[in-house]
C-alpha cells in the first residue's frame, strides 16, 4: 500500500508542479497574455488523455507483468528527453498562430514525459486492484489529487520565489528520474511473481453503457470549462501570474479529493445553496464598474474563487455519484480525461471564435444550475413524493429564469453602444461609442473592462488632437516630453520617442513637427482598431508601429541595428488592469537603457488597482543608480484620468525645472528591496490588499 501511495503521490506531485513551471518559463515569448495559460491547460488535458488512453491499453492488452515491464522501459527511455527545458529558438512567428506554437512548443519539450507520468495514477490503482483485491482504489485517486495540490500552493510561494526557472525545470527532471525508481521499487512484486492478476479489466464491462460515458465526459468537460473560464475572467482584470493560476486549479483538485475520497463528502443540501449564493455574488461582481474600482483585489478574488469551487463541487460531486466499477477503473479514467480535454478544446480554441467575449463563463454557470437541476430530478430517492417533486420544479424554473436574465443581461450591457466587439488570443477588445449625452463625441477603446484610450470625434475638430485620458499634457509622460531639454532649451531639435504598448495611439499627440515615435505593440488587432476606428496614428506622419512582443523586437534591433537612443521611451502594454510580467523585470530594465540616450526619460504608467508597481520600478532603477520620481495626476476634467507615472531619468534640465518638480515626488528606496527578474516574480510582493 505504502508503495502505491508513495509513486501516486510524486506522479501527482510531479504532474502539476510542472503546469504552472512550464507556463511561467514561456510567458515572455508570447506577450504575456492570460491566454498562454488557457493554451498550456489545453496541452495538459490533451497529454492527460493521452497518459490515460496508454493507461488503458495496457491495462485491457497486455498481462499484469507485462504491462509492468512496458511501462518501465518507457520511463526509462523517456530520459532522453531530460531535461524538459524549453528553448526559445525554438519559437517563431512567421505565420503560425500563437496557441499552435505553444502547443508544439510543449509537445516537443515535455510532451512524452508528462504522458508517462500522468498514466501514473490509473495505471497503478489498477495494479493496486491487483495487490488488494477487495480495497477500493478510488482512495488512491484522492491521494493523487492531494499530490497535485501540494504542488500547486508550493510552486508560487516556495519554489517560484527562491529557484531559478532553468533550475526549476533541472529539479523537475530529476525527480522524474526518482519516480522511474520508485515505480521499480512499487512493481517488484508484481515482476517477481509475487501478485497475480486477480482483477481483470472489462470482466464487468455490460455495467458500463453509453449513458455512463455520456454522463463521465459531460461533468468532467463541464468542470474543466469552469476552471479555465474563472481563470481567464480573473486573469484579465488582475494580472496574469502563477499566483492566479494555480488558486482556481489548487480549488478544482480539492473537489475531486473531497468528492472522490468519501461520498459522504458530498451532500447537495450543502452545495447547492452555496453554488447559488456564489454565483448571486459572482454575477454582482460581473456587473461592477471596475473603472471606479468598486471592489478591491480581496473581495474580487475571494468571490471568483467561491463560485468556481461552488461549480467544481457540483459537477464532480455528481460525477463521483456515476463512477464506475472498479474493473472499469481505467475505461472511467479515460472517459473523465477526455472531458476534461474537450473542457479545455473549447476553451482555448473554440470560444475566441464562436463568442467575442468571455461567455463561456456564463455558459458553464448556467450549465451548473441545470446540471444541479437534471440530476437531482433523476434521482430516483431525492425526490420521494408529488409536492417536493412540484416544489422543486417550481424553484428550479424560477431560479434557472433569474440567472438566464441576470446572464442575458449582463452580455447585453457589455456590448450596447459597442462598435466592435473581438476577441483575440491577447484578450477581448472593445471600440465604444457612448449614446448622446455628456459623453456623445468621443470613443473609447477598451481592453476586457478596463479604458485604454479615449478620443474626441470629428475630423477637424481641435479636440481630436488632444491627448486623453492617461496620456495627457498634464500626465508623467506629457511632462517627461513637454520639459525634457530637446523639446524647452532648443524645440527646434526633434525627438525620437517610443511607447510599449499601442492602445489607439494617444501618446502620438505630443509629437511635432520633425519628431518621430515608435510604437511596440503586440497584437495586430489592436494597430488595425486604431488604424480603423481612432485617427492619432493617420494625423501624424512619422509614427510606425512595430508588431510583437516588445522585448523580443527592442532584443533584435539591438542585435541588427544598435540603439535607438531614445530621447523618451514610455512602457504602458496593459493586459486588462496590469503591465505583463516579463516587460517589468532587471533584465527587461537592462533592455530599455541600453535604447535610451543619455539624457533620456524612461517612463513606466503605473496606474493599477489592485498592484503596488511604483515600488517594484524604484527597486529596479535602484539596482542601476537611477533617480526615479513618482508622477500622480488627479483627473480635472472629462478627457483626463487620474494616472500615475513613475519616471526615471538623469536628465538634470528636466528634474530641475519647475514645471516638473512641482508636480514630482522623489521615490526613496525603503527595506522593501524586491525587484522582478525573469526568473524571479512573486505577485505577492506587490499586491495592494486595501
Amino acid at each position: 500500500m505504502y508503495a502505491f501511495a508513495c509513486s501516486i503521490f510524486l506522479s501527482a506531485f510531479l504532474l502539476f508542479q510542472v503546469q504552472p513551471m512550464i507556463a511561467r518559463f514561456i510567458l515572455p515569448w508570447f506577450g504575456g497574455g492570460s491566454a498562454i495559460w488557457t493554451t498550456c491547460m489545453l496541452f495538459f488535458q490533451i497529454g492527460l488523455l493521452g497518459g490515460y488512453l496508454y493507461a488503458h491499453l495496457l491495462a485491457t492488452r497486455l498481462p499484469l507483468r507485462k504491462q509492468v515491464i512496458v511501462h518501465l522501459t518507457a520511463l526509462v527511455a523517456a530520459f532522453l528527453f531530460l531535461p524538459i527545458t524549453p528553448d526559445q529558438a525554438d519559437v517563431t512567428r512567421s505565420g503560425i498562430d500563437p496557441a499552435t506554437q505553444i502547443l508544439l512548443l510543449l509537445a516537443v519539450h515535455t510532451g512524452i514525459p508528462f504522458l508517462l507520468i500522468s498514466a501514473t495514477a490509473p495505471l497503478f490503482q489498477h495494479w493496486f486492484a491487483n495487490a488488494q483485491p477487495g480495497r477500493s482504489p478510488f482512495r488512491l485517486y484522492a491521494l493523487s489529487n492531494a499530490g497535485s495540490l501540494v504542488a500547486l500552493l508550493s510552486y508560487p510561494f516556495l519554489i517560484e520565489p527562491n529557484l531559478r526557472l532553468i533550475d526549476q525545470t533541472l529539479f523537475w527532471s530529476f525527480g522524474f528520474v526518482l519516480l522511474a525508481g520508485v515505480a521499480l521499487w512499487c512493481t517488484l512484486p508484481i515482476l517477481t511473481g509475487r501478485i497475480q492478476q486477480t482483477v481483470y479489466a472489462g470482466s464487468e464491462r455490460g455495467a458500463v453503457t453509453p449513458g455512463h460515458k455520456f454522463v463521465w465526459v459531460l461533468f468532467s468537460a463541464c468542470g474543466s470549462i469552469a476552471l479555465l473560464a474563472i481563470t481567464n475572467q480573473m486573469t484579465q482584470d488582475i494580472a496574469v501570474v502563477p499566483f492566479l493560476w494555480v488558486i482556481p486549479l489548487g480549488l478544482y483538485l480539492l473537489s475531486f479529493i473531497i468528492c472522490f475520497d468519501r461520498e459522504a463528502w458530498y451532500r447537495r443540501t450543502i452545495w447547492v445553496p452555496f453554488l447559488l449564493l456564489t454565483t448571486g455574488f459572482l454575477v454582482y461582481l460581473l456587473q461592477q464598474d471596475l473603472e471606479r474600482g468598486e471592489l478591491f483585489i480581496g473581495y474580487q478574488i475571494a468571490i471568483y474563487c467561491a463560485a468556481g469551487f461552488a461549480c467544481f463541487m457540483i459537477f464532480h460531486g455528481e460525477l463521483a455519484r456515476r463512477k464506475s466499477q472498479v474493473s472499469e477503473l481505467t475505461t472511467f479514467y479515460l472517459y473523465v480525461s477526455f472531458g476534461g480535454a474537450l473542457g479545455g478544446l473549447f476553451v482555448a480554441l473554440i470560444a475566441p471564435r464562436i463568442f467575442n467575449g468571455y461567455w463561456e463563463l456564463h455558459a458553464v454557470l448556467l450549465a451548473a444550475f441545470l446540471s444541479t437541476i437534471g440530476s437531482i430530478w433523476f434521482d430516483p430517492g431525492a425526490l420521494t413524493t408529488q409536492m417536493k417533486r412540484a416544489a422543486f420544479a417550481a424553484s428550479g424554473v424560477v431560479c434557472t429564469a433569474m440567472l438566464s436574465y441576470s446572464l442575458v443581461d449582463h452580455i447585453e450591457d457589455q456590448q450596447t453602444g459597442n462598435l466592435l466587439d473581438l476577441r483575440t488570443f491577447y484578450g477581448v477588445l472593445h471600440v465604444h461609442e457612448p449614446a448622446p449625452g455628456p459623453n456623445a463625441g468621443e470613443r473609447n477603446f477598451f481592453h476586457g473592462r478596463i479604458k485604454h484610450g479615449t478620443q474626441v470625434q470629428g475630423r477637424g475638430n481641435a479636440l481630436e488632437r488632444l491627448p486623453t485620458t492617461y496620456y495627457s499634457t498634464s500626465s508623467g509622460l506629457g511632462l517627461a516630453i513637454r520639459f525634457h531639454s530637446k523639446r524647452s532649451d532648443d524645440p527646434s531639435q526633434p525627438m525620437n520617442m517610443a511607447m510599449v504598448g499601442l492602445g489607439i495611439g494617444t501618446s502620438a499627440a505630443h509629437m511635432r513637427t520633425g519628431d518621430r515615435m515608435r510604437f511596440y505593440e503586440i497584437n495586430p488587432a489592436v494597430e488595425k482598431i486604431a488604424r480603423e476606428y481612432f485617427t492619432f496614428l493617420d494625423l501624424y506622419p512619422d509614427v510606425d508601429v512595430v508588431i510583437g512582443d516588445a522585448r523580443v523586437s527592442l532584443t533584435r534591433e539591438l542585435t541588427e541595428t544598435g540603439s535607438h537612443q531614445f530621447d523618451v521611451l514610455a512602457v504602458d502594454a496593459f493586459s486588462g488592469d496590469s503591465i505583463p510580467v516579463h516587460l517589468l523585470t532587471e533584465e527587461a530594465m537592462e533592455l530599455y537603457l541600453a535604447h535610451l540616450a543619455p539624457d533620456g526619460v524612461l517612463a513606466f504608467h503605473t496606474t493599477n488597482m489592485h498592484l503596488d508597481l511604483a515600488q517594484l520600478i524604484l527597486n529596479l532603477a535602484d539596482k542601476q543608480n537611477l533617480p526615479a520620481y513618482l508622477i500622480s495626476d488627479e483627473s480635472s476634467d472629462r478627457w483626463t484620468s487620474s494616472t500615475d507615472w513613475v519616471v526615471i531619468t538623469r536628465n538634470e534640465y528636466l528634474t530641475s525645472r519647475s514645471g516638473f518638480t512641482s508636480r514630482m515626488n522623489r521615490l526613496v528606496a525603503t527595506e522593501n528591496r524586491t525587484y522582478w527578474t525573469d526568473n524571479f516574480g512573486n505577485l505577492l510582493d506587490v499586491l495592494i490588499w486595501d
